[in-house]
């Protein structure tokens, strides 16, 4: 290299922002949001599987919208391994922040969305930040969480905010900080649907890029995704399944601690379990929490976020 001169290396690097973090990614990513998180770095990258998987830390078994067991395994400190069934695997690395990707048999957009489950997750909860299950949606500035467990309707929830002209910011698994204030990261620019979803319900403003028997990936239209920046927390809303009217009460807040810890992705030790628990605490007692009762139906979606709107951003 010439003195004062210095060379421009050509990429194809990918860049944006997901769940706080600013990501650099040497592999296509077609989920991410303009860049503007927490100014966290991740960079995600293709690299070989390692020798051994380490210690086996927790074992989920396959869910309604899931078809293979996902483990997690501690290969040192800082240091995991994410495997998804008995081909696909992802190291996840805490400090800095980085994701490995192993060659495996998912494709594309199914390896995306892998990333932006349990390997991200693990990468949020060392950051300090909460990941559980929940839809979040921004309506003109103000976050709203929509917390439940799989099948009780958060994703459709979350898609009829989005239909409605309100911001998607995580269809199924939502991030939250309680400092400096409550506010959401905003997760990929996604939302994956259920068959019976799908057959009674538009998703508008996206466009359909994988169908599998079990979902169908719907990538939101550039122009709804908006930036990575924080949005600020003002509610957070349990979903129940009721036969009879919409009903939206405030919730106990001991309740709420113990539901949004029961929802939450925590690292299975002492310090994971008591971070865990301290963010849930700090979130639901600072934030408006609500127990929202209704019908699952499509036919009371309209009604449903109407009702949201309505009661818990007045």
């Amino acid at each position: 290299m010439l003195a004062g001169h210095r060379w421009e290396v050509m990429t194809t690097d990918t860049h944006g922002a997901c769940y706080g973090f600013d990501v650099t990614s040497e592999l296509p990513l077609s989920f991410l949001r303009t860049s503007a998180g927490t100014g966290t770095q991740m960079t995600i990258r293709a690299g070989r599987a390692p020798v051994n998987d380490g210690k086996l830390l927790q074992e989920w078994d396959p869910g309604r919208t899931a078809t293979v067991t996902t483990r997690l395994f501690e290969i040192d400190p800082g240091h995991y391994l994410v495997r998804i069934g008995d081909h696909d695997s992802f190291e996840v690395l805490t400090e800095p922040p980085g994701i490995i990707v192993h060659p495996g048999a998912m494709n594309e957009i199914d390896r995306e969305s892998m990333i932006w489950g349990t390997p991200a997750a693990v990468s949020m909860a060392h950051q300090g930040y909460l990941p559980f299950h929940a839809g979040s949606v921004d309506v003109d500035g103000r976050g709203v969480i929509l917390a439940a467990t799989g099948s009780f309707g958060k994703t459709t929830l979350a898609g009829a905010f989005h239909a409605a002209g309100y911001r998607l910011l995580a269809d199924d698994m939502s991030c939250a900080i309680a400092t400096p204030e409550p506010a959401i990261l905003p997760g990929p620019a996604l939302i994956r649907a259920r068959p019976d979803v799908i057959a009674g319900f538009s998703f508008e403003h996206t466009t359909p890029v994988m169908t599998t028997p079990v979902r169908t990936h719907f990538a939101l239209d550039p122009g709804t995704r908006g930036s990575g920046a924080f949005v600020p927390l003002r509610a957070i809303v349990f979903l129940r399944i009721s036969d009879g009217p919409i009903v939206l009460e405030p919730a106990h807040v001991t309740d709420a601690v113990r539901d949004l810890f029961g929802l939450s992705f925590r690292l299975p030790d002492d310090q994971g379990h008591a971070s865990a628990f301290a963010l849930a605490a700090d979130l639901a007692g600072s934030v408006p929490v609500w127990n929202l009762h209704r019908p699952l139906t499509i036919e009371s979606l309209a009604a449903v976020t109407e009702t949201i709107i309505e009661t818990c951003l007045d």
